[in-house]
């Protein structure tokens, strides 16, 4: 099962910034720092509820119900 949850843009350059301090790069997994900002600030995340889909079949299911403006921040083109 996969967690949903909503933030603020502010919200994600706080775990980017936070997961570049800690020497990772473009495409590694910062679940670690949204863990510890999630502590930090839980006020500025908003539990949608979980999901057995993985990130592409959500987004599939999503532009299949006419969502078309998806901001995948790890989509490399």
């Amino acid at each position: 099962m996969n967690k949903l949850f909503t933030l603020n843009i502010d919200t994600y350059l706080e775990i980017y910034e936070l997961a570049i301090k800690n020497g990772k790069v473009a495409g590694q997994n910062m679940q670690e720092e949204f863990n510890t900002i999630m502590k930090q600030k839980p006020d500025k995340f908003k539990y949608l509820g979980t999901i057995e889909q993985d990130k592409e079949m959500l987004k599939g299911n999503l532009r299949e119900n006419g969502i078309y403006k998806i901001l995948d921040l790890t989509k490399k083109d």
